[in-house]
């Protein structure tokens, strides 16, 4: 009898030990299949125009779009119906899930941004907010570079030409800042952008310092982070890639 219990206990211990590797084994597996955010996908343009539709979809609220594989992920869209605000999209690869959301807003148009522009930037991006808006003002924010802006000029594709809405000169001097707003400053008409339409958006001569004579900054390698905004709403931001994407 006492070898008997002697083998039993010795094979419960062998057991606990093989449940205890499988389950070691198993929390190795969720988390080796885990994925990171929407952003930190591949550098190349077919990850790019994913990531885009993906957005895309969450923004305008598609009541049916196709699975948006990215990053090794593949993402449905939920939550469209309603005249929601916030939508969100599943995304499931292996065990793992991640739910992404997003605001309306004024969105980057993927691949719009002119390359070799060197201190200016121009881009293009899409009023899918779902309604006309009367935008008051902009916010950008970068990194990577020490630089100030000292003009934005905004044309409405097939519409308006607005030329410059804020400018260094109107402000005392004082380009703008990485973060600031830049509460449009010329006295022009309001600006007006359609619902669907597109806008384009030109940051003029970014230069070394926030006065005064400064050398120009090469901002073609730099991305940004812009937030569209009127006198009661500030959108969602949207993401602008360095020059030529």
């Amino acid at each position: 009898m006492r070898s008997e219990s002697g083998v039993a206990l010795v094979t419960l211990v062998f057991l606990i030990l093989v449940l205890g590797v499988v389950a070691a084994g198993l929390a190795g597996l969720a988390s080796s299949t885990a994925f990171g955010a929407l952003e930190s996908g591949d550098s190349t343009q077919a990850a790019f125009a994913a990531e885009a539709g993906l957005v895309r979809s969450l923004r305008e609220g598609t009541t049916a779009p196709a699975p948006v594989p990215f990053g090794g992920a593949t993402f449905t869209v939920a939550n469209v119906g309603g005249g929601s605000v916030t939508r969100f999209a599943i995304g499931t690869k292996g065990l793992a899930s991640r739910r992404l959301t997003t605001e309306p807003a004024f969105a980057y148009v993927p691949f719009s941004r002119v390359a070799d522009t060197n201190s200016d930037v121009e881009i293009r991006v899409e009023n899918v907010t779902g309604q006309p808006r009367t935008l008051s003002s902009f916010q950008l924010t970068w990194g990577g570079a020490t630089a100030y802006c000292e003009e934005i000029r905004l044309r409405v594709l097939s519409g308006t030409n607005y030329g410059p809405v804020w400018t260094s000169v109107a402000a005392a001097g004082n380009r703008l800042a990485s973060g600031e707003i830049a509460t449009f400053n010329t006295g022009g008409p309001a600006v007006l952008v359609p619902a669907g339409a597109t806008a384009r958006l030109l940051f003029l001569r970014f230069r070394a310092a926030k006065t005064g004579a400064a050398a120009l900054v090469d901002m073609d390698a730099i991305a940004f982070r812009l937030r569209a905004r009127t006198t009661v709403t500030t959108f969602g931001e949207t993401t602008v890639r360095i020059g030529g994407w």
